[in-house]
């Protein structure tokens, strides 16, 4: 779909330069040919209002540049006098050809394409004078122009078509990376939907055998309640992402003190550390002020103190830190003792279903909460970061505040 994709960019590109180019081309090429046989039949007239005046010694007009002769016919048919100011006129059986061709013409003005001529008829005294130009000269710039067009339209159709393709490649880049996120998005969801939908359908399958004890029994039902929970944490969050990428999640913005967020967040997570014997500590400055969606940033804070339940070593540290951060941006640090992570991780660490302990499936973590956090972020117009350093593993939220 893609490659199509960029096809047809390129097809109608091409299009496009090509129309363009006959336009241009073509309107120089009738533009000159019309200049050409403007001024040709302007130097035919002033040679017909006196042909054989202009032919004379000392007589000739310095305007006129074009090779031509001039016939003067009378009312018989015979030529009385023949001028010519480059031309040999001793073959009398060509004169009278010619003469006969343009005698038998419909137009008083045309081209006799056998000789590379051009005529003027008109009446002249008790006849007619002919006036006739060499247009081989016109003929020959035509076709100058036409090769020189061929081979400039050539070399720019294929400079376009470079330019094309890049700008091709450059402007489905986004649609392409899209779709792959897609592709992956799907692919990853099934193969996490696929354990849950596993472990239900088995325990179904067992319980409806009624070969199991009562114990039995009731482990498997507790089975299919926890990957049931666990699926639907997943949708949750799947459909979350989802409204997220298409623009439809529902902000409620409002003035809010996001030092009472923190420390709200902070007191429901204190004895989950406590249970897992964790030490954590938080630092919250006073009066952080600003302009946001209070649900969606206590989930944010949630979600990073949470990966820091599950990620930090055993017996370690855990620490939130908000502060002020100059006049009009705060920042939000969620730091935890752990494995340090890899430059090469931390670059992934926001893609969705990505998790750097692969085991942690089973617990519930499907690697979507970093990615949902980043999403939040961006809705309140600041950054995320990860890094980690001296043991820590560090989570940098910036954001605009209202001080």
């Amino acid at each position: 779909m893609i490659k199509k994709l960029r096809n047809k960019f390129i097809f109608v590109n091409m299009m496009i330069v090509t129309i363009m180019l006959s336009l241009i081309f073509g309107f120089i090429y009738f533009s000159t040919s019309n200049d050409l046989k403007t001024e040709s039949i302007a130097t035919m007239k002033k040679i017909a209002s006196n042909p054989m005046q202009l032919a004379r010694p000392g007589v000739q007009s310095d305007d006129i540049h074009l090779p031509y002769f001039a016939i003067i016919v009378n009312s018989f048919g015979e030529a009385i006098e023949v001028s010519s100011n480059s031309f040999d006129l001793s073959d009398q059986n060509l004169l009278l050809n010619i003469i006969q061709d343009t005698a038998s013409a419909n137009s008083d003005t045309g081209i006799l394409k056998s000789y590379n001529l051009r005529y003027l008829r008109s009446e002249y005294r008790f006849g007619f004078s002919f006036v006739f130009v060499d247009i081989s000269s016109e003929k020959a710039i035509l076709h100058n122009l036409s090769q020189a067009f061929l081979l400039i339209g050539g070399s720019a159709f294929l400079v376009f078509l470079g330019i094309s393709y890049l700008l091709a490649n450059w402007a489905i880049k986004p649609v392409a990376e899209a779709f792959s996120k897609q592709k992956q998005f799907v692919a990853d969801a099934s193969h996490e939907l696929k354990t849950p939908l596993t472990v239900i359908s088995s325990s179904v399958d067992l319980l409806a055998s009624k070969q199991c004890s009562v114990d039995e029994q009731n482990q498997l039902v507790s089975n299919i309640s926890t990957m049931s929970k666990q699926m639907r944490n997943l949708v949750e969050e799947m459909l979350e992402l989802a409204r997220m990428d298409n623009g439809q999640t529902e902000m409620n913005y409002a003035t809010i003190s996001l030092t009472e967020v923190a420390n709200e967040c902070a007191l429901v997570f204190e004895p989950l550390f406590f249970e897992k014997e964790l030490n954590f500590s938080y630092e919250v400055d006073e009066d952080i002020k600003l302009k946001g969606d209070p649900q969606k940033l206590a989930e944010l804070i949630n979600i990073l103190l949470d990966n820091a339940l599950k990620y930090a070593s055993p017996m370690g540290d855990v620490k939130l830190v908000l502060k002020h951060q100059g006049s009009h941006k705060c920042l939000l640090f969620v730091s935890n003792t752990g494995e340090a992570i890899s430059e090469k991780e931390l670059k992934s660490l926001f893609k969705r279903f990505y998790r750097v302990d692969k085991a942690r499936t089973a617990k519930g973590s499907y690697g979507l909460g970093l990615a949902i956090a980043d999403g939040i972020v961006a809705m309140h117009h600041g950054k995320i970061s990860a890094r980690s350093e001296n043991g820590q593993n560090i989570f940098q939220v910036e954001l605009p505040t209202m001080q």
